[in-house]
């Protein structure tokens, strides 16, 4: 009889654990993903966040028509077309121009009820990320349904007060006609501008929302790794969506007139996904302590 030779069994990540750290870091965070079920919890926060869209939309369009100008709202039609993939944009652009048509802003008991109802109904996607951010700090609800509803107004409240200054700031092109006369060199200020705010605006709406998730103030390199991963994340699959919609995806052949529907649903999906695999990312950081705290 030949020796027959067993290989032992040798655990990838512990073996990579001393020469590639970072490898049983990913590892681990796909793990806490999967554990507390991202994907389908990403899903699930979609799908409030459409309920609300509609509710937004009014908000939106009944501030902007009492506070700011016409151009504010075409400011708003052209940042949706920059961010939204094409199908997306008509659908919500097109539930924009019914709600402008419709709306009419004025300080009346009747209107600022309205609004109220609005913005508690935008609030609902809000209430249910915070608790798809629990999970996967896997700390439980820690707060009562009326002191999360709370939390989630005033998250509501504050962006929209963001996107007010965020649109206001954009509609006034005036100062980059006078500051750079030439329409190219004009262009490109605004476009830069543009994406400069955005991006300051996810950098800051993620580290709020990290930080209320866990009820507790937070800081540190764990923290911002998180943010920044959730904010690279995001702006990376969304525009990567947005491009494979726009040059290889062809829904409305597939899905029809539900082909807005649908495009606009599956990128609300990456984008909470992108937040909920930055909020693993933050909570691996402090659970295993593999960056200290500063």
């Amino acid at each position: 009889m030949g020796v027959s030779h067993v290989c032992p069994r040798v655990r990838i990540g512990n073996r990579y654990s001393q020469e590639v750290p970072y490898l049983r870091f990913t590892l681990a965070v796909a793990r806490r993903a999967s554990r507390n079920q991202a994907t389908l919890l990403a899903a699930g926060v979609s799908f409030y966040f459409f309920l609300s869209l509609i509710p937004a939309l009014f908000a939106a369009v009944w501030i902007f028509g009492l506070m700011l100008d016409q151009a504010a709202l075409e400011s708003l039609t052209d940042q949706l077309t920059a961010v939204l993939p094409a199908d997306a944009a008509s659908l919500v652009l097109g539930q924009l121009k019914q709600l402008e048509a419709s709306a009419s802003p004025s300080l009346g008991v009747g209107a600022l009820i309205a609004l109220g109802l609005a913005v508690w109904g935008a609030s609902g996607g809000i209430a249910q990320l915070l608790r798809a951010l629990n999970f996967m700090y896997e700390t439980g609800s820690q707060r009562s349904y009326v002191a999360g509803r709370a939390v989630a107004l005033g998250l509501t409240l504050g962006a929209g007060a963001m996107l007010v200054v965020f649109i206001g700031a954009l509609s006034a092109r005036h100062w980059a006609h006078v500051v750079f006369p030439e329409p190219k060199m004009e262009s490109f200020i605004v476009n830069l501008v543009r994406w400069v705010l955005l991006f300051t605006a996810l950098i800051v709406s993620m580290a709020v929302l990290f930080n209320v998730a866990q009820k507790q103030k937070v800081t540190g390199k764990p923290y911002w790794i998180g943010v920044g991963f959730a904010t690279v994340a995001w702006v990376a699959t969304t525009a990567g969506f947005s491009f494979f919609v726009s040059t290889f995806g062809n829904y409305q052949a597939t899905y029809g007139a539900l082909a807005g529907v649908v495009v606009l649903l599956l990128w609300l999906w990456i984008g909470m996904w992108s937040i909920l695999a930055g909020a693993c990312v933050h909570a691996e950081y402090l659970e295993r302590g593999h960056i200290a705290d500063q």
